[in-house]
């Protein structure tokens, strides 16, 4: 923690882990996975949807809040510690699935704001998703 700080807070809801696990690595090398740690994460029937014809999968949150954080987020990390191209496929990927796998123009008006706010690295737009419940 000393040398890589603390989680960024900018992350409201989705990715500080990321983020956190990829300044760890830019730190060391000898990062590692504990095998036998025991991690319960609930599945939900909206994790992992099928789309472009059953190729990839999507993750496709029940708000918009959670879904603006996991666009913007995962857009904002993907550029910064995978490069533009990852990013690029990622926004592809998003907007396939509102476009064409499950057409919604009201999380396809939100995933576009969380794009552009993950290109800029702008973390406060979340809070109007936050004001509207």
């Amino acid at each position: 923690v000393e040398s890589i700080g603390y989680p960024n807070g900018n992350f409201f809801i989705w990715g500080d882990e990321v983020d956190y696990m990829e300044r760890a690595r830019k730190i060391t090398k000898n990062l590692f996975t504990l095998p036998a740690a025991i991690f319960y994460h609930p599945r939900r029937s909206n994790v992992g949807r099928k789309m472009c014809f059953g190729l990839l999968r999507f993750n496709d949150p029940e708000s918009e809040l959670k879904l603006f954080c996991y666009v913007r987020n995962n857009f904002y990390n993907l550029k910064n510690y995978r490069g533009s191209f990852a990013s690029f496929l990622f926004s592809g990927k998003v907007l396939w699935y509102y476009t064409f796998t499950n057409l919604d123009l009201k999380r396809l008006r939100v995933s576009f704001f969380a794009l552009f706010d993950g290109l800029r690295g702008d973390f406060s737009r979340h809070s109007f998703y936050l004001k509207s419940k």
